[in-house]
């Protein structure tokens, strides 16, 4: 990985703040200052990806929930590919960072149409903890459509949450003993397959909802509160550092 300049990345990141914060084209002013001081592939990452205008910064602050215990008796949407493609840039040792938004980010560029590729079931207990330790009312799982293989993950998901509630119930004495585990068994799951989850998650009114996914365009324009899954993952369960701008 290129060398992160601590005190440079700093200077870059004050002034590309008050070119953007002046109204100042995004894009105009990024190469600009990434330029002028000469910043390497992983520093002007940090940037693109967690960096933004302070009116923006002020709202996405204001939607993340920062405690889990929050999403107790929350119907709990999850946009699974960007959950799935985070965990995996963090666990193949590619770039993570928390934005000033607050959010984790990563730099790498794989996205959907790689994710034949990845060995998606090592990340399912990654998330099946969470809805053990989030204890919600209701999971709704989406899946992009266009994503390749996109139906046999969900389905092969399907399985695996279908094959840990048997062996709950099946396993009586084990559950009443764990009222964790007892609550999952209770959980209701939705898996869906849609076209454009993007849309879906930005049109959805729901009171009761909590988005799970750290897409800026996403956490942006929808209107429920944001949980940062990945994040909270990697600084509560692991406990690792991870770098924050």
């Amino acid at each position: 990985m290129n060398k992160i300049r601590i005190d440079l990345l700093k200077k870059a990141i004050k002034d590309y703040s008050t070119f953007l914060n002046k109204n100042y084209p995004a894009d105009n002013v990024f190469k600009i200052v990434s330029d002028f001081y000469k910043l390497n592939n992983v520093e002007r990452g940090f940037i693109k990806r967690g960096v933004c205008k302070k009116e923006i910064l002020i709202k996405r602050k204001k939607k993340r929930l920062k405690y889990l215990w929050k999403l107790r008796n929350k119907n709990i949407y999850i946009d699974f590919f960007n959950i799935l493609l985070t965990f995996h840039s963090f666990y193949t040792g590619k770039v993570v960072f928390i934005g000033l938004d607050g959010y984790l980010r990563d730099i790498s560029l794989i996205g959907g149409h790689n994710i034949h590729k990845i060995n998606v079931e090592k990340y399912y207990y990654c998330i099946f903890e969470f809805f053990i330790k989030a204890k919600p009312k209701k999971v709704i799982v989406l899946f992009d459509e266009p994503v390749s293989f996109s139906k046999n993950i969900k389905e092969d998901f399907e399985n695996y949450i279908k094959n840990i509630k048997n062996n709950f119930i099946n396993n009586i004495n084990y559950i009443s003993k764990n009222s964790a585990y007892k609550r999952f068994t209770k959980i209701n799951f939705e898996l869906v397959t849609i076209k454009n989850p993007d849309n879906y998650l930005i049109e959805l009114k729901d009171k009761n909802g909590v988005l799970v996914t750290s897409d800026s365009y996403i956490i942006d324009k929808s209107e429920l509160k944001i949980f940062d899954l990945v994040g909270w993952y990697i600084k509560k369960v692991l406990k690792k550092k991870v770098f924050n701008l």
